[in-house]
């Protein structure tokens, strides 16, 4: 019999309640079970399903601004979350590995710019490749790149690049599908 598990990613908005906390289940061992998770992330959003296994785009907690005790009002909480309106932080994607049991980071593209952390703004699938979207600051765009050998740093390609758009609160892309000449591909 195959096993199936679910992941929780579960974060408080105020520290009074400890912060962040990442679970998973089995329905063949029935009980939840504490995972390791030393990162951020910012949405509440699903990962994305790709190899049967989920993803999500999160910062390294020593390299992220989150700080738990900045709630002391409600002006400072609309400040720090009108900071993060960027995702200057979401500089990972990383995957639940459920036969480890563990999370596990997705090798990266190379940076657009050398000098600067990339912010990775969504995830996807396109054409069968895994893909991200990443912002480029100097050139005011959104670049699509597409993993074309999953878990191999070498075979990321730039797919395409969007001028950006500004959304509020926050600037997360769905990535859904490529049109060309209006047909889907």
């Amino acid at each position: 019999m195959s096993d199936h598990k679910v992941v929780i990613l579960l974060r408080h908005s105020t520290p009074d309640y400890g912060g962040q906390f990442v679970y998973f289940s089995s329905l063949r061992n029935k009980g939840w079970q504490h995972v390791p998770f030393p990162y951020n992330y910012m949405t509440s959003r699903d990962g994305v399903n790709f190899n049967n296994t989920l993803h999500w785009i999160v910062s390294d907690v020593e390299n992220s601004d989150w700080d738990p005790d900045y709630y002391d009002s409600d002006y400072q909480y609309y400040e720090y979350y009108r900071k993060w309106d960027n995702l200057a932080g979401c500089n990972k994607i990383v995957y639940f590995d459920p036969v480890d049991d563990a999370f596990k980071t997705l090798p990266s593209p190379t940076r657009i710019n050398s000098e600067e952390e990339d912010s990775i703004v969504g995830t996807g699938i396109i054409d069968g490749c895994f893909c991200m979207a990443r912002k480029d600051e100097n050139r005011q765009v959104i670049r699509v790149s597409l993993m074309k050998d999953y878990g191999i740093q070498e075979s990321w390609v730039t797919s395409f690049a969007i001028s950006m758009m500004r959304f509020k609160p926050f600037h997360i892309y769905n990535l859904k599908f490529m049109s060309q000449n209006g047909k889907y591909l």
